[in-house]
């Protein structure tokens, strides 16, 4: 099975974009955005099977932004970010509505790429 294709969004540009390289390094197919629109659009054309996405941006925030994917890619396994002590709700990968994952930042690295795996190995679960 080739790994998932994992769309980062954050408007902060240095975060999508070293956690970009970061997942890339781990060979990984891997596009960064810095907007929700953006990754609409995209969407249009590439279906991802991972979006990792900021919550707070401006503009559509994260949540509005996984909703509007799920209604495209009904596939896709979410992973919420978030620095906002308003979501913390106690555990880093606790799931939020709709089965989302969240990772309060910061967050280890490691974290985050144990979250993409155990989505890889779901979607996996689900072709087999």
């Amino acid at each position: 099975m080739s790994n998932p294709k994992i769309f980062i969004v954050d408007d902060e540009k240095e975060i999508a974009d070293l956690l970009g390289k970061l997942l890339r390094s781990r060979h990984y197919d891997v596009e960064s955005f810095y907007d929700a629109n953006s990754v609409l659009n995209r969407t249009g054309e590439c279906h991802p099977d991972i979006l990792v996405t900021d919550i707070d941006m401006p503009g559509m925030d994260g949540i509005s932004l996984s909703a509007a994917l799920l209604q495209q890619c009904r596939e896709c396994k979410i992973i919420l970010m978030s620095g906002n002590p308003n979501w913390r709700h106690g555990q880093p990968h606790q799931d939020v509505a709709s089965g989302f994952d969240l990772l309060m930042k910061p967050f280890k690295i490691s974290q985050l790429l144990n979250l993409v795996a155990s989505k890889q190995d779901r979607s996996s679960e689900l072709v087999a």
